[in-house]
């Protein structure tokens, strides 16, 4: 919890804007050179921590598999030559995510001989993708990870459909389930996962389970059921997602419930106009960048959680929530935030001003600003029309099409095969002065690379079959 002065951070931020001549509300007006984005120190600094992490990084010890999978990415979303990954650096990130697979309970855990947990699974699941060689796609038992998602989706019912109260659920045989407090009903409503066994459930768990199970090609009827209206229902009077019903609507957790849906194909059950209001409102005024809640600080993660629902909202209406082509919201104030007054000098990037760099807001925000470089491209990168979308191939790079590796040749479908064609036009927009910070574009249901997604997916149903 932040406890700086809202007044003084503002304060501090407008005086650095200052020094640039730049008003984020105008900053599509900004003609000035001298902001950029420093990708390589980035690089650099994101490279680092895969040899040594900070002392700093000791208190997500239970979290190991996150650290693989937000440097792989963020060096993705950098998009430096000469940072890759070489094969000697995979296969120890493959090694060591091979020591957090739980092969008796299914999953991943946060770390060496700890239980399974949800979102460290999620996390391992997009390192293996991030990474894309045979031998981290191999790290994962399926059937395994069936067995485990299953053990923690909600599978009760209403018992009469016309009344549902969390006081009226029935088990799968038929049984009554007879809670003693809110609790206990809350961690029963139908359509919700837990995050691990016996453990919490809010909207972290339904993103990440629906992540995995669409690209592992587990996502059947069974396992979906529920989960839009378990979305839907945690969709606040403020309009934005909550964790659980009843709750405050957060960033983070409006992300992962519209990205579910998205998944799902049931963006529909939730109400999208009261949805962008409040999305819209999250950016803030003086200070370009995004806060997570009402009367919260700007933080730079929210680059991403809540920079990507605008694109999963355009995405939701088939390309139709833009204006030429732009996302509701201020783009190059969003860019502006991030190079002025999120960059540390030696490398890595903050959070706000008066913080210090970690890979988590590295990774977060340049997801984010990479979001805010790019127009809307519905048909080429969502749509599914054969000859049109490109997805399966596009790298993030517009000027090239997807350099994959022979290793992954033999997974592409005969569709994917056919639409190796490059996007027709241009679907940049830079505030002035950084069109050589470009970023990759990158996946905003999943936050890595669109051809790595596709890669993985055919891997595993081609497995499954």
């Amino acid at each position: 919890m932040s406890h700086e002065d809202p007044l003084t951070l503002m304060r501090l931020i407008k005086g650095m804007y200052h020094n640039f001549e730049l008003d984020p509300p105008n900053a599509k007006d900004y003609d000035q050179e001298g902001v950029e984005l420093f990708n390589d120190l980035h690089s650099e600094f994101v490279k680092r921590g895969f040899e040594k992490l900070p002392k700093g990084m000791s208190g997500l010890d239970s979290g190991q598999p996150w650290f693989i999978y937000w440097l792989t990415e963020a060096l993705e979303v950098l998009n430096q030559e000469g940072f890759e990954l070489n094969a000697e650096q995979k296969s120890r990130c493959v090694e060591y995510l091979r020591k957090c697979h739980n092969s008796e309970q299914g999953g991943f855990a946060g770390a060496p001989y700890h239980q399974s947990h949800l979102a460290s699974s999620y996390a391992a699941v997009l390192a293996i993708v991030n990474i894309g060689t045979q031998e981290a796609f191999n790290i994962i038992d399926v059937e395994a990870m069936r067995r485990y998602l299953k053990s923690i989706k909600n599978n009760y019912r209403y018992e009469n459909q016309g009344q549902r109260s969390g006081w009226n659920l029935i088990d799968q045989n038929g049984d009554l389930l007879k809670p003693t407090k809110v609790s206990e009903v809350i961690a029963s409503l139908p359509g919700s996962v837990e995050i691990h066994i016996n453990g919490e459930i809010d909207m972290r768990g339904v993103y990440c389970a629906m992540v995995i199970a669409d690209i592992l090609n587990l996502k059947d009827e069974e396992f979906t059921r529920g989960v839009g209206d378990f979305v839907a229902s945690c969709q606040t009077y403020e309009g934005g997602i909550s964790c659980v019903p009843l709750g405050e609507a957060h960033g983070g957790y409006t992300f992962c419930g519209l990205a579910a849906l998205v998944i799902l194909n049931e963006t529909h059950k939730l109400n999208l106009d009261r949805l962008i209001d409040w999305l819209a409102q999250r950016q803030l005024t003086e200070e370009g960048g995004f806060n997570g809640r009402i009367n919260k600080l700007v933080d730079s993660c929210y680059n991403f959680w809540q920079g990507a629902s605008f694109e999963l909202f355009d995405i939701a209406l088939k390309g139709n929530g833009n204006v030429n082509g732009e996302l509701l919201f201020n783009q190059e104030a969003l860019q502006a935030y991030t190079v002025i007054c999120c960059q540390e000098k030696n490398g890595g990037l903050k959070d706000k001003p008066t913080k210090t760099p970690d890979y988590y807001h590295t990774c977060y925000a340049a997801s984010g600003m990479s979001i805010a470089q790019h127009l809307s491209d519905y048909e080429s990168l969502h749509s599914g029309i054969e000859g049109k979308d490109i997805s399966a191939t596009f790298n993030g790079n517009y000027n090239q099409l997807s350099s994959q590796s022979k290793e992954g040749e033999e997974f592409k479908s005969s569709e994917q095969q056919d639409s190796q064609k490059p996007a027709t036009q241009d679907k940049k927009i830079y505030i002035s002065g950084i069109e050589q910070s470009q970023l990759r574009r990158i996946n905003p249901i999943f936050n890595t690379r669109y051809d790595f997604v596709a890669k993985a997916k055919a891997y595993y149903k081609q497995k499954s079959q």
